[in-house]
């Protein structure tokens, strides 16, 4: 179960508590109250054992102290649950968001190379096909001059005013670096 499922139980838990223990607490002020009563000062003065009064009235101090004790140590008990629970929970989210977020940047950086050698590989075929088409280029000139004699490929190359010397394929060379530039 995850904390996220966790954190509403818990809490129902915790409140469940705090109501149980103001329950507690009220029962047992209607208790304290029904056995000693709530003796007030005129009743003290009427009365003729004062020390009686008194002895009553500090019993009835102390055991308001104590059912005060036992609420405030159960309401404290309940709010350490409670929080303890609302601090579980808030760590269980970040250990998740941070999972979360490491996932995604690796996925973004595995995409990210992926894009890059998709790049790297568009511009290497496109290179390929640009150095192909150059040497189909090239071979298409070449068949265009090779059956022409010397003294043909000599009057071409004077025409275009490129140099006449050399033998027949430095002549086929010339011209065809000549059509490709």
């Amino acid at each position: 179960m995850t904390m996220q499922a966790d954190f509403p139980i818990t809490a129902a838990k915790a409140t469940g508590v705090l109501t149980d223990a103001a329950e507690m607490w009220a029962q047992n002020l209607q208790k304290v109250a029904e056995q000693v009563g709530t003796p007030s000062f005129p009743s003290m003065i009427k009365m003729e054992d004062a020390t009686a009064s008194l002895e009553r009235w500090f019993d009835f101090s102390e055991r308001m102290a104590k059912v005060n004790r036992e609420y405030a140590l159960n309401l404290a008990g309940a709010m350490d649950a409670f929080g303890g629970a609302v601090r579980q929970h808030v760590q269980g989210l970040t250990e998740v968001m941070q999972d979360q977020t490491q996932a995604v940047t690796d996925d973004a950086k595995e995409l990210a190379d992926k894009a890059a050698d998709a790049e790297r590989e568009t511009a290497r075929a496109a290179r390929n096909a640009e150095r192909q088409k150059a040497r189909q280029a090239r071979q298409s000139a070449r068949e265009r001059y090779e059956g022409l004699t010397k003294a043909e490929l000599s009057e071409e190359l004077s025409s275009r005013g490129l140099p006449k010397s050399g033998n027949v394929d430095e002549l086929v060379e010339r011209l065809v670096d000549a059509d490709a530039a």
